[in-house]
């Protein structure tokens, strides 16, 4: 029987299905990086982006083992981006760090700076 895959999903060339199913339930389908929950019904879970992330990334020398994946929002995983690190925690401070950063500057740039423009 042929394995049906979500479509784009980056870990069909990565991590077996079964594998990504069962780290996303490990998770409680939620981000471990910033607890953004998502429900396990596919409705949800499209809208939500989950994805496995690898702490230390295979590219350099991460493994594809439980220990070295988490559940990721996509916002998360691309504030990780390619990024090694020894621990999720140090991951996760990294990714929290970055996201409120980058919210700060884009609110800052596009929102203060329209401010008054729009008769507000």
């Amino acid at each position: 029987m042929e394995q049906i895959l979500p479509p784009g999903s980056e870990q069909q060339r990565t991590l077996p299905w079964a594998q990504i199913v069962r780290i996303y339930e490990r998770d409680s389908y939620t981000c471990r990086y910033c607890g953004f929950p998502a429900a396990p019904d596919l409705e949800t879970w499209w809208q939500g982006s989950l994805q496995v992330d690898h702490i230390k990334p295979r590219r350099k020398g991460g493994e594809n083992n439980d220990d070295n994946l988490v559940t990721s929002c996509r916002s998360c995983n691309l504030a990780k981006s390619g990024k090694s690190f020894d621990s999720f925690e140090a991951a996760k401070e990294h990714v929290l760090k970055y996201r409120d950063t980058v919210g700060r500057d884009y609110y800052k740039k596009h929102v203060e700076a329209t401010r008054g423009k729009w008769g507000r």
